[in-house]
């Protein structure tokens, strides 16, 4: 029996050592739980979130050069167009002194006009 008295006492010496490993795993179990149950929070604070993306000079270049060649025809026309218009009213401008010169001319000469008839009926009504 002292063989069997040798397994039982190793067998119970094993299954105290195992029931240690099990405590001590238990406990690395919750101290692990305990650290990580932030992880979700922390890897969303965490990431970065680009709220404006860099682009190189070339890409830039590039489409500014294509919007200047889709505006170019747009503001030459609107150039052109602005530049008539411009001219039109010149016309106008210089159309309406020489009409404002003809009528002041006009209303000089009648009022001079109307002098002078006045000044002959005094005088053929003196005479």
């Amino acid at each position: 029996m002292s063989a069997q008295s040798q397994s039982l006492s190793s067998l119970s010496s094993s299954v105290a050592s195992l029931r240690s490993s099990l405590s001590l795993l238990d406990s690395s179990i919750s101290i692990l739980d305990s650290g990580i149950s932030d992880f979700p929070r922390l890897k969303k604070v965490l990431s970065s979130t680009r709220h404006f993306e860099l682009t190189p000079h070339s890409t830039l270049q590039s489409a500014q050069s294509s919007l200047a060649s889709e505006l170019a025809p747009a503001i030459s026309t609107l150039l052109t167009r602005a530049e008539i218009y411009i001219s039109k009213l010149e016309r106008k401008q210089n159309n309406l002194i020489a009409r404002s010169e003809l009528l002041e001319g006009r209303l000089e000469g009648a009022g001079g006009l109307r002098k002078q008839r006045s000044l002959d009926r005094l005088v053929k009504g003196r005479g």
